[in-house]
């Protein structure tokens, strides 16, 4: 039975996020998404209390797998900048529909803010000079963590005429330039 359960709730999920990429998130209606799926609301129900519940585990998922598939590879720092980007997008290629949904135009802006939050605890490493100021650091990280998280929702978007290597090249450079910033 567990895996019947697992199987309504996978569905429920891909066609959430398949309803975002249409619509805002405040629009979708468990009525609607029951009838794209062919699904009784109580079937729904059975597995969530509301869209923005299944919105939330899908959200906790990313969060969580990004940090549990660098402990499965043993990886907790990388030898270089360059591969720790490279990580990255690559698992972000792996989940893009699921990150295009979350972080597109109709993306949560709670999880915008919380998938920001996450890349600025990283770049925060970056900055290590003790000669700026705390409010130095936070302004600089705010201003690029906007640009990178723009950059990576762009490329999410357009795989077909931005490649990864490009974005890959961009965040290195700008992650370089900023160490560089730093030592200032």
């Amino acid at each position: 039975m567990l895996w019947v359960v697992t199987i309504k709730e996978e569905a429920i999920k891909k066609e959430v996020l398949k309803m975002m990429r249409e619509m805002p998130l405040e629009q979708i209606k468990v009525r609607k998404l029951c009838e794209r799926l062919d699904i009784a609301r109580s079937t729904f129900y059975v597995h969530y209390d509301s869209i923005y519940d299944v919105v939330e585990e899908i959200e906790n998922e990313m969060m969580s797998e990004r940090l549990f598939a660098n402990k499965l590879n043993g990886i907790t720092e990388y030898s270089s900048i360059r591969e720790e980007v490279r990580a990255s997008l690559d698992f972000l290629l792996e989940h893009a529909e699921i990150y295009e949904s979350l972080l597109g135009n109709y993306g949560d802006e709670s999880f915008k803010y919380k998938w920001a939050r996450a890349i600025t605890k990283r770049f925060q490493t970056l900055i290590i000079s003790e000669e700026k100021s705390h409010e130095w650091k936070e302004n600089v990280i705010s201003f690029v963590i906007g640009g990178v998280q723009k950059m990576i929702t762009n490329w999410l978007l357009h795989r077909d005429s931005i490649s990864q290597e490009s974005v890959e090249e961009s965040m290195v450079e700008i992650i370089e330039a900023l160490e560089k910033l730093s030592d200032r």
